[in-house]
């Protein structure tokens, strides 16, 4: 009865251990950060070209491209909307941005540079960053175990 008593509590043991493993978040396979600086010149520069004034760096705009950076990388595919009924306008919403707001999203191993050239070269990107609307940006990137980065620009009033 005591060695089945304590193969029981084994089990239980090692069932609580890898449990525990599941729950590990996966910030090990990946990492993020904030980048709103590193794009400040580039997005002055194409909107000076329009004869624009240039963007702000916002924290909540650069929190909201940062979540949105994550959730691509964890995922493993470029996407506006995260799949759990959280479309762009619903994270902009719930995340205190306010309407109208636009997000470019990139991906691939690129520096701030070549995603800024990238989103230049697309007509709807492009426009995202000419929006006279806008005063506001924010700017974050993931970077998968594989060194793929995963961009998000979000640019708001």
């Amino acid at each position: 009865m005591l060695k089945m008593r304590l193969i029981m509590l084994i089990a239980a043991g090692l069932a609580c251990v890898v449990l525990l493993a599941a729950c590990q978040t996966d910030n090990a396979r990946y990492s993020s950060q904030g980048v709103s600086q590193s794009g400040h010149a580039y997005l002055s520069d194409v909107r000076a070209t329009a004869s624009l004034p240039a963007l702000k760096a916002d924290k909540n705009l650069e929190k909201a491209a940062r979540v949105q950076a994550e959730f691509m990388v964890s995922a493993g595919k470029m996407s506006h909307d995260t799949g759990w009924r959280r479309d762009f306008a619903t994270r902009m919403s719930e995340g205190g941005v306010a309407a109208p707001a636009a997000e470019n999203l990139a991906h691939g191993r690129m520096d701030t540079g070549k995603v800024f050239e990238m989103w230049m070269n697309s007509t709807g990107h492009r426009n995202n960053m000419l929006n006279p609307s806008f005063n506001r940006y924010g700017l974050a990137h993931a970077t998968a175990s594989d060194g793929r980065r995963y961009w998000a620009l979000v640019l708001s009033k």
